[in-house]
This record gives C-alpha cells, sequence and structure tokens, in this order.
C-alpha cells in the first residue's frame, strides 16, 4: 500500500474519537478508536472479560464511517458493503458511493 494513497483523518463520533485511514482508490477504509479510546475500550473488555458482541462493533464502526463518507463526500450516497475485523479494535470496511440525484 503506497502510503500516498491512504488520506488519514480523524472524526470525532458520540463522545468519541475514530483515526480513518482512507484508500479512495479501493473503496476502502480502516477505522480505529484513538489511542485514549482503545485503552477505555480495553479496560471495559477485561471488566467483562471479554463478554461485549463483536457486532455490536460492527454496528458502530459501520456507522462511524458512514458519518465519515458523508462529510467528506456531501453530493454522494454511500453503503458499506463489508466490514472484516482486522485486529481488535481495528476495522476494515469496503464501502460504495454514488452521485446523489433529484432532491
Amino acid at each position: 500500500m503506497g502510503d500516498s494513497a491512504v488520506q488519514r483523518s480523524e472524526l470525532d463520533f458520540q463522545d468519541h474519537t475514530f483515526r480513518m485511514f482512507d484508500r479512495k482508490d479501493l473503496n476502502s477504509i480502516m477505522v480505529t478508536p484513538s489511542f485514549g479510546d482503545s485503552l477505555k475500550s480495553g479496560a471495559i473488555k477485561g471488566a467483562t472479560f471479554g463478554g461485549l458482541n463483536i457486532q455490536d462493533d460492527k454496528g458502530r464502526f459501520t456507522a462511524v464511517t458512514l458519518s465519515y463518507l458523508e462529510k467528506e463526500l456531501p453530493n454522494e450516497v454511500c453503503n458499506v458493503d463489508k466490514a472484516e475485523i482486522l485486529i481488535d479494535p481495528q476495522w476494515a470496511l469496503f464501502y460504495t458511493c454514488k452521485v446523489k440525484t433529484g432532491n
């Protein structure tokens, strides 16, 4: 992956900060919580003996990605087609977008 192809940014979403690594040429984004949020999440998962549902994370990272795409591409409608956990809590999400039509 050529470093110049990756657009790095941060997104505040529901009182958390996420780091976004967007590969527009591949329609894929790697999303991970900020370092501070990662530490908090690790403490919570440890306190619950890892009993959190990974599908909850998938939904949250999908919502974060859609919020990011809405801000980055305001004239397009985007969908997340696939989400894969890389290493907890890093997710790869693959998306498609099309130009908005009509009102």
